[in-house]
């Protein structure tokens, strides 16, 4: 059975959320007290914390941050088994990466994320 937009709406937010969730300025904050958005390049992302905080921290931000994508699509197949609310649940991790409400829409760019979750 399709969902319904209700459902739709639900998941499409869930997964912009998820997508949202600054890990790069959560790993540069716990690691070192720093805000990612005031080094280097002032992108909130994984390439930005390898340069700035360490290859091992941006390997791990980049890591979490395929998982944050992978996550999004797989509760949408987990849970409501629709491909529309797959692809809902990918395009949302996406939105929610690019433009994060945590960080007023100004987030990372979004590069690698259509690998991640599709």
């Amino acid at each position: 059975m399709p969902p319904n937009g209700i459902v739709l709406l639900i998941f499409g937010l869930v997964s912009y959320l998820i997508g949202g969730l600054p890990t790069a300025y959560i790993a540069a904050r716990k690691l070192k007290g720093l805000d990612i958005r005031r080094l280097g390049d002032r992108n909130p992302g994984a390439a930005n914390v390898y340069r700035s905080i360490g290859p091992a921290a941006g390997v791990a931000v980049a890591a979490i941050d395929i998982a944050k994508g992978s996550v999004a699509v797989l509760l949408a197949r987990l849970l409501v088994d629709s491909t529309p609310m797959e692809m809902i649940a990918g395009a949302a991790v996406i939105a929610g990466h690019t433009w994060p409400v945590y960080f007023r829409l100004k987030g990372g760019r979004g590069a690698r994320r259509p690998q991640e979750c599709c």
